[in-house]
């Protein structure tokens, strides 16, 4: 695959490996900036990049995705909310 950046052609490199396991530091330092409250104007400076065409988001609100356990035996539930 070939594109173009800066006005130079650029190949994709055809190793990719190091994509195929993330590190879990990557997945905590992006909820700790895109998933909290703190970061909002970030999040939403992120989406409105990535959703090019899409109308604009001018707000977002962070809710607690975990749900507490009723009894001590029950298993954590952990939800993904997006309106």
């Amino acid at each position: 695959m070939h594109d173009v950046i800066a006005g130079k052609p650029y190949s994709m490199p055809q190793d990719l490996g190091y994509l195929a396991e993330p590190s879990p530091l990557v997945d905590f330092a992006f909820k700790l900036v895109l998933g909290s409250p703190e970061h909002s104007g970030i999040t939403i400076h992120f989406l409105n990049t990535i959703l090019v065409g899409q109308p604009r988001i001018t707000q977002v609100e962070i809710l607690n995705p975990y749900l507490g356990k009723e009894f001590d035996d029950d298993k954590l539930s952990i939800r993904g909310i997006f309106r």
